[in-house]
């Protein structure tokens, strides 16, 4: 049983993705409050909720529910954590809303081969490295794969890298409800 000091580890995958040249050198920096100066005691951590403010801390809330992010964007996104909650607002939300963008618009591609399946794809690890996440798959590629049992030999799919706990949550249910098929079991 978990007490509410003990932390929980989801075992998602972890994808050899490459951050942008942008998170990376954001990832690099030293100091994450570097080149900002507070102006006023009002942009502390303690001080009024300002826009942006409340832009970081929703941005930071998105990025924690992600699975998969690289060692350059969990630098980023503890460098965004620690500018927020030493008062420097500005570059917190900066930080948060750049990766936050990068993260919500990356898309990969795969081709598919001869007798693949979505099951067999998702199990790469190069995509999510576990079979049971096919569903993500199927969901973002729903006009390409009417059904997902049946994929042709070519096909270009889409893959989103970084799926939060809610969407692979939801695919697993899915596919341990549905099988490999996509269809409901037959009892």
């Amino acid at each position: 049983m978990q007490t509410p000091n003990q932390s929980v580890e989801y075992p998602l995958p972890i994808l050899s993705q490459h951050a942008t040249a942008e998170t990376q050198a954001l990832a690099d920096a030293e100091n994450p409050g570097a080149g900002i100066q507070s102006t006023s005691n009002s942009e502390t951590h303690a001080g009024a909720d300002t826009s942006a403010d409340a832009t970081a801390r929703a941005a930071l809330q998105d990025l924690n529910n992600r699975g998969n992010l690289s060692d350059a964007q969990i630098k980023v996104l503890n460098k965004a954590q620690a500018a927020l909650n030493t008062g420097h607002v500005a570059r917190a939300d900066k930080l948060a809303r750049n990766l936050d963008a990068e993260v919500r618009r990356a898309t990969q591609t795969y081709d598919v081969s001869t007798g693949e399946t979505l099951w067999q794809i998702a199990a790469q690890p190069e995509v999510y490295g576990n079979g049971y996440l096919w569903p993500l798959i199927w969901n973002s590629n729903h006009a390409k794969i009417p059904d997902p049992s049946s994929l042709a030999e070519g096909l270009r799919l889409e893959i989103r890298p970084y799926p939060t706990l809610a969407e692979v949550a939801a695919a697993l249910d899915y596919s341990h409800r549905h099988g490999l098929s996509g269809f409901p079991h037959q009892h």
